[in-house]
């Protein structure tokens, strides 16, 4: 077997100095990740909002154009009833 195989279930043996290194490199990943999440989480957020109210608008502004419209231009069908 080889001297350096990891199948051997043995923790890694560190110096105080790449202990050290060690935790510092961890610490500084599970910082980066922190914020990345956090960062990502706002972003996600933003982009929600601004389509929830880009929405919105589009969806009603047409709608009270179409209806005006329609008012001016359509005549009238109805026929007159005679008062009795």
């Amino acid at each position: 077997m080889d001297s350096g195989s990891d199948s051997d279930g043995a923790p890694e043996e560190l110096t105080a100095v790449q202990g050290v290194a060690k935790h510092e490199e961890t610490s500084k990943v599970e910082k980066d990740s922190v914020l990345r999440v956090t960062r990502e989480g706002k972003e996600r957020r933003k982009r929600w909002a601004q389509r929830r109210t880009s929405s919105k608008p589009d969806k009603k502004a047409p709608k009270e154009v179409e209806d005006e419209d329609t008012k001016k231009s359509k005549p009238s069908h109805q026929i007159p009833r005679k008062k009795m």
